[in-house]
C-alpha cells in the first residue's frame, strides 16, 4: 500500500479511522484504504511513527549530498 498523504480522521465505536491518500496518474489525490487504530493505541502508534521519522531523517543526513536517492 502506497500512502502519500492522510485525509480525514473520525472516531467511531472506539476506533480511529484515518483516510489514506495517494496520487493518481493525473496528479490528483485519491482516497485509499483506511487505517483503523483502536483509540487506546493511537498514542503508541503515533510515537512509533515518530521514531521511524527520526530514523529516516538521520539516514537522509548520513547520505552524501551528491548521492542519488533509492
Amino acid at each position: 500500500m502506497l500512502i502519500e498523504g492522510l485525509g480525514t480522521a473520525t472516531i467511531v465505536n472506539g476506533m480511529m479511522r484515518i483516510e489514506t491518500l495517494y496520487r493518481n496518474a493525473k496528479g490528483a489525490d485519491v482516497s485509499g484504504p483506511e487505517l483503523l487504530i483502536p483509540v487506546a493505541r493511537v498514542a503508541a502508534v503515533a510515537q512509533g511513527l515518530q521514531v521511524l521519522l527520526d530514523r529516516a531523517e538521520e539516514a537522509a543526513k548520513a547520505q552524501p549530498a551528491d548521492a542519488e536517492p533509492n
